[in-house]
């Protein structure tokens, strides 16, 4: 018999009433130090491809490793930039929207066009995609 499963809702509220507020701390990683270590990881998947057999069993493993690090390059960025340009900036006044805009949107540009088109739902799907370029221009933030 299957266990119910618990499903879990986030809350964006905190009870008015909390007489005793709990303090954590939020560490944030740069967004290059995460692409760099993917990119490694690509690299270095890329490389140990180098060395197999074609057709060897363990050459589709680095393969398929290969293929899942260009693809969450990818996805990483196009995601960032969306959460960016969906959640963040909204909130923000013009003012400083537009300052964001203008400081952004070439570092964004350049991250967008140097991983690859991930528009398919997984790693799999996108085999022959993750290996070229982008096709779709930036939209900017």
């Amino acid at each position: 018999m299957r266990k119910p499963r618990v499903r879990f809702h986030r809350v964006l509220q905190a009870p008015s009433k909390a007489d005793d507020p709990i303090p954590f701390t939020v560490e944030v990683v740069p967004l290059e130090a995460v692409l760099a270590r993917i990119e490694k990881e690509a690299e270095r998947a890329s490389l140990a491809m180098e060395q197999l057999a074609p057709d060897s069993s363990e050459y589709y493993r680095q393969s398929s490793f290969f293929e899942e690090a260009r693809y969450s390059l990818g996805t990483l960025v196009s995601q960032h930039i969306y959460s960016i340009k969906t959640y963040y900036l909204p909130v923000l006044p013009k003012e400083i929207q537009k300052a964001v805009r203008e400081k952004y949107n070439p570092i964004f540009k350049e991250l967008y066009y140097r991983y690859p088109e991930t528009d398919c739902w997984n790693s799999v799907t996108c085999q022959e995609q993750i290996k070229k370029p982008r096709v779709y221009e930036y939209n900017g933030l």
